[in-house]
């Protein structure tokens, strides 16, 4: 089982590490996470055949409204390539789903005795510290090579799938105008998992989560990467993050109160400090003038809500469902479907043209359920309960203006949502 325990650790792991496909097959891109699921099937299956049994913890019964909202985005997938004749490759990101079913049912069975809810958190921490060295040490790379100080064409080309010898263009190396991606092909990814590390080691500090005198050194970093990828969607995320540590911290003892008020000053010293470097490589884009003004007078948000975003989408739907199913939509992933059309960067407004007011409602219902248990069963695991309610504000509040669920990364943070949900039921099942 410790073998079948390191590949599952080196699945999520990949999640987070981002990377280009290692090489195509047809129109898939297989990159780092399928090779390693194959192996985790592989090794699953030899592990069943030699023991004869699978014995995996006590399964939360909410858990069959996320699997409901996985099996309509399969199933309509599949309908759709039958009645519409799609391109095959447009049912290969939903069928993606089944890796992460896999990973699901690996966890309940890695983690199934009564105190493996600690390994997994130990694991998860491991995890969360060799992602956020590993993009920080890109993000090195990329601003060292943007700013003409040391060439990294050919490391960054690599990673990233761009030929070293071209002219950049968009984020082809990881970085554009200031806004770096780290592993990622986009700073929307980083930033999404820049908030996740800033929420992660700021509740260690507060609660004694692992911390060691490497906390602190991880919380800066983490704020630098959050910087570093100029993604205000990701702002507001780590906003109500830290918005929910602070009520945490605001209803435990005066302890964990006064620690707080020190940490704080420890970080805005710290902050004060890099924040030349920061502007003098213009890292984030903190230099350009308005981006961040904007941010803080909710300006952004007001015009894009009543702008031309939403009209589009709207656009969008009304197509989809004049032109396909009157009840489903597009069935397959409606950013290709319509790609003729202006990109759908809502996951809420494709999810509704993709599978209509159905989809979109289990989706919701799916991740209300998991804040739902997590609140109801906090004091059973803290760490659990922030974890996973951490994972499921950076899907909801990126879902917005970005299409996370489509890629492996919005999936991972989906499947371990529910991870700790059921962790954190099974926690409350033995304490009785």
């Amino acid at each position: 089982m410790k073998k079948i325990k390191f590949i599952f650790t080196l699945c999520l792991l990949s999640t987070f590490l981002g990377g280009s496909s290692l090489f195509e097959v047809g129109n898939l891109g297989i990159n780092l996470f399928d090779i390693f699921t194959v192996l985790l099937v592989v090794s699953l299956t030899l592990y069943v055949i030699k023991y004869r049994k699978i014995k995996v913890k006590k399964i939360l019964p909410h858990t069959i409204v996320p699997i409901f909202y996985v099996m309509l985005i399969l199933s309509l997938s599949l309908t759709g390539l039958m009645i519409y004749s799609y391109p095959v490759h447009y049912i290969f990101e939903a069928f993606r789903w089944f890796q992460f079913i896999i990973l699901f049912i690996a966890a309940m069975m890695i983690y199934n005795n009564q105190y493996d809810e600690d390994n997994f958190l130990i694991d998860m921490d491991k995890i969360i510290k060799i992602s956020l060295v590993f993009n920080f040490f890109m993000l090195i790379l990329q601003v060292l090579h943007s700013s003409e100080i040391i060439s990294n064409s050919h490391i960054l080309g690599f990673w990233h799938g761009a030929d070293a010898t071209s002219v950049n263009h968009g984020y082809s190396l990881g970085y554009h105008i200031g806004r770096y991606a780290g592993g990622f092909s986009n700073p929307s990814g980083l930033g999404a998992l820049s908030a996740l590390y800033l929420g992660y080691f700021i509740s260690n500090l507060f609660f004694d989560f692992n911390r060691s005198k490497f906390t602190y050194l991880f919380t800066i970093l983490a704020f630098v990467l959050l910087l570093a990828s100029g993604h205000r969607t990701s702002f507001v995320s780590a906003s109500i993050i830290l918005f929910v540590i602070l009520l945490e911290v605001i209803s435990s003892n005066i302890d964990i109160f006064k620690r707080f008020l020190i940490y704080s000053l420890i970080f805005i010293l710290g902050i004060i400090m890099i924040t030349p470097i920061l502007l003098n490589y213009n890292i984030g884009r903190l230099d350009t003038s308005g981006r961040y003004e904007e941010m803080l007078g909710i300006q952004r948000i007001v015009n894009e809500a009543m702008g031309g975003r939403t009209s589009t989408w709207a656009e969008n739907i009304e197509f989809a469902f004049s032109e396909y199913s009157p009840v489903f939509g597009t069935m397959a992933n409606a950013s290709w479907v319509l790609d003729d059309l202006a990109t759908m960067d809502s996951y809420y407004a494709l999810s509704f043209a993709q599978g209509g007011p159905l989809l979109t409602f289990l989706f919701l219902f799916s991740v209300f359920l998991a804040v739902y248990t997590l609140f109801k069963y906090k004091n059973y695991s803290k760490q659990s309960y922030f974890l996973g309610v951490f994972f499921i504000l950076i899907i909801v509040i990126s879902s917005i203006n970005q299409n996370t669920m489509t890629g492996n990364f919005g999936k991972s943070l989906f499947t371990l949502s529910f991870i700790c949900v059921n962790f954190i039921y099974n926690v409350k099942l033995n304490c009785h």
